[in-house]
């Protein structure tokens, strides 16, 4: 081998400052794209449970209205659950009202990351800062029956037909249990009401001062089971 071929394999390589700066933008660029990626997969994740949960609730009321009539839902919420409702889901558990805890399908071995002290809690999307949960929702989370399916959505039934402490949201899915944050509504949460008229599933529309015009399964659907720009995750 020549002096030259030595001359030219010697400088091939890279010099250390370029291996850093290579690096440093290589970084920039997985800090840019990494969080984007996270958000599209929790968004899919979240419409795919969202969509089949919606659909197989619908799939049981409609078979419950064929087969004994809606007005066997009139009772209590914890009669209709286990009587009516849980037969038609292989695999789920049932969890009874815990009355003091405020989660539903509220296991005492887990954590509750998003809790004060050791039972879950829930907040909401804030429309004014996108994407931010705050506050904590004050609902009957911890006084109604509650059903995990098998992929760990959670379904919390409050009074189904008839007077309700929220007069329209009676049933309440959390498509990743309430032992998985961020518990908030509109992102891992969302709420629905049995329709009589139409005996079926359909998404709440306004509770107090919970507007799921703006956030939640009624925009959701309403924008073609997809979160628009505008939706304030």
């Amino acid at each position: 081998m020549e002096v030259s071929d030595l001359f030219f394999e010697k400088n091939k390589a890279f010099t250390l400052a370029e291996v850093l700066v290579t690096l440093g933008i290589v970084g920039v660029i997985a800090a840019m794209t990494i969080p984007m990626l996270i958000t599209n997969y929790q968004k899919r994740l979240t419409l795919t449970r969202l969509k089949k949960t919606y659909s197989q609730l619908n799939q049981v009321i409609k078979l419950i209205d064929e087969e004994q009539g809606l007005a066997v839902l009139s009772g209590s919420a914890t009669n209709s659950v286990q009587k009516y409702i849980l037969p038609h889901y292989n695999g789920a558990t049932y969890y009874p009202p815990n009355n003091y805890k405020k989660s539903m399908c509220f296991n005492p071995n887990h954590y509750y990351l998003s809790a004060k002290g050791n039972d879950a809690q829930y907040n909401t999307l804030s429309t004014r800062t996108k994407g931010y949960c705050n506050g904590y929702i004050s609902t009957p989370f911890g006084d109604m029956p509650s059903i995990e399916l098998p992929d760990g959505t959670c379904i919390g039934f409050n009074r189904l037909i008839g007077g309700s402490y929220y007069t329209e949201s009676t049933i309440f899915v959390d498509v990743n249990g309430s032992a998985n944050p961020p518990n908030c509504l509109g992102k891992d949460m969302f709420w629905f009401y049995l329709d009589q008229d139409t005996a079926s599933i359909q998404p709440t529309k306004q509770v107090g001062g919970f507007n799921q015009e703006k956030y939640g399964a009624y925009k959701i659907i309403k924008d073609g089971w997809r979160f628009a720009p505008d939706y304030p995750w």
